[in-house]
């Protein structure tokens, strides 16, 4: 109904994620059915050094610059002024994200890959975004945005006057006063989404 949401719990790197139902009969969706930021999680973001690498289909990433398979790289920063930062990069799955940006002495994580087809005959969580690094004195965390988890649905037949989505969040900027202009994060790449309707 259009005062329901159905949804999924977050990947936690062990389960999660997926939001999977069959019906014998019609499907109607009025309401919203969303795995919105469910799939892999966005790398951690630094003050200093590099953020990690946002997580995907090889598992959690590490403090590098490089992309993680689908996952965004972390950006890096040095320096001793608050202009230096990079920014993650974004996720990937059906499409590759993109790079991060620089400033200064920072370098923007690498964007993430592609994988998956088009076909979805495997379903894939989306890829997370990689984490911020800047030397800005006034810091607070700015993670990558986690992946859109799976959703399929089969059924008889199907009806839909809502929504169903599996999007990836967006990046986040974390920092504060002064370096409140300076994205840190990358956005994270949607999930899987597929509707199977019988034809016998």
């Amino acid at each position: 109904n259009d005062s329901v949401a159905l949804t999924a719990a977050d990947w936690d790197g062990i389960k999660g994620g997926v939001l999977y139902f069959k019906a014998n009969g019609t499907v109607t969706v009025n309401g919203t059915i969303s795995a919105n930021g469910k799939g892999y999680r966005g790398g951690t973001s630094t003050q200093y050094n590099t953020g990690q690498q946002g997580e995907s289909t090889i598992g959690v990433g590490s403090l590098l610059t490089a992309g993680n398979s689908g996952g965004g790289g972390g950006g890096s920063s040095s320096g001793g002024d608050s202009l230096n930062f990079g920014a993650g990069g974004g996720g990937g799955y059906g499409g590759a994200g993109g790079a991060g940006n620089a400033n200064g002495s920072g370098t923007g994580g690498g964007a993430g890959g592609s994988y998956g087809t088009s076909n979805l005959a495997l379903m894939y969580l989306g890829s997370g975004g990689g984490g911020g690094a800047n030397t800005c004195y006034a810091y607070s965390a700015s993670n990558g945005g986690d992946g859109g988890g799976i959703v399929k649905i089969q059924a008889g037949s199907f009806s839909n006057g809502g929504t169903i989505s599996s999007n990836g969040g967006s990046g986040n900027n974390g920092w504060t006063g002064a370096c409140a202009d300076y994205t840190a994060s990358g956005g994270a790449a949607g999930g899987s989404t597929a509707v199977v309707v019988s034809t016998s």
